[in-house]
């Protein structure tokens, strides 16, 4: 009798779909994650744990906004639940909005004043905001609080890489891979650092690494063909922006790379079949546009 009353509670079962939620996000699986989520949001509504676990999975899965209302819920119904008001200001955050999340991870440091992941966030949307003095203090800050947390390292190395510190930029990544040797997350940020630290045959040799680590990563093959470009190793570098393209082809950022590199070795014809893919994708995109009329109108002018 009582076993049969454990099987038919629902909160019980919800929790179990939350658990196998869980356990799916940690192995990268989130469109099943987040059927596990909805499955347990209809057993109990009323579960703000059930809307977080939905909100992480919507974020792996770039559904920023949907995540962003899913961590709503969760403070609708928990209003001092620091990571569901993390959660929205992270939404934010990775939709390109980062004078909107900045306010949103203030209201975090409200409920936990010592996240770090926090301070170093703020500080990456203050320079992507423009505020480049407000961006150092917020990750100087982030750095004393959890100096070697992979998290911070690597989102202060970006800031501080940004402002002309690549040398000290490159020794945070390096502490970051003492972690994590293996992460092609930190390799293609080690290669974009030491770009932009002048050494282009180091971040060559590094953004190798990357794609060896994770050969279905689009943007280890992205960074390796930016690599090879400021090697001006044209050929290679577009192999590698064709493969990029090939595992993320709605990705404009790349679709223009691999248009530049293929105008630049006089492949005309195929440099503006790339850019007219990329418009099918976001007519609308300048870059893209400005590309394709230059193409049209002198195939030979390489930019």
């Amino acid at each position: 009798m009582i076993e049969a009353l454990r099987v038919n509670d629902p909160k019980r079962r919800a929790q179990e779909k939350l658990q196998h939620a869980s356990a799916l996000i940690e192995i990268a699986r989130y469109a099943p994650a987040l059927s596990a989520c909805d499955e347990a949001l209809s057993l109990d509504p009323f579960a703000p744990e059930a809307h977080v676990t939905r909100s992480r999975a919507l974020i792996a899965l770039r559904r920023y906004r949907d995540a962003e209302r899913a961590a709503r819920e969760a403070l609708a119904q928990s209003p001092r639940d620091w990571f569901a008001q993390f959660l929205v200001a992270r939404s934010a955050m990775l939709a390109a909005e980062p004078a909107r999340a900045i306010p949103l991870f203030k209201a975090v440091l409200e409920l936990a004043p010592r996240d770090a992941i926090t301070h170093v966030y703020l500080g990456v949307c203050h320079q992507e905001n423009g505020e480049s003095a407000e961006a150092l203090r917020w990750v100087e800050r982030a750095l004393e609080l959890c100096p070697e947390d992979p998290t911070v390292l690597t989102n202060a190395a970006r800031v501080i890489t940004e402002q002309g510190g690549a040398l000290r930029g490159e020794e945070l990544v390096l502490r970051a891979l003492h972690h994590s040797p293996n992460d092609g997350k930190y390799l293609r940020l080690l290669s974009w650092v030491r770009g932009r630290a002048g050494k282009d045959v180091q971040s060559e040799m590094v953004a190798r690494e990357a794609v060896r680590a994770e050969p279905n990563s689009a943007q280890g093959w992205w960074t390796l063909g930016l690599a090879e470009w400021r090697l001006h190793r044209l050929p290679s570098a577009a192999e590698a922006l064709i493969e990029a393209m090939r595992l993320r082809p709605k990705d404009l950022d790349i679709v223009y790379d691999l248009a530049q590199v293929l105008w630049r070795q006089g492949r005309s014809t195929e440099a503006l079949d790339v850019a007219m893919h990329g418009l099918a994708v976001d007519e609308q995109d300048a870059r893209l546009r400005g590309l394709r009329d230059a193409i049209q109108g002198n195939p030979r002018k390489f930019v």
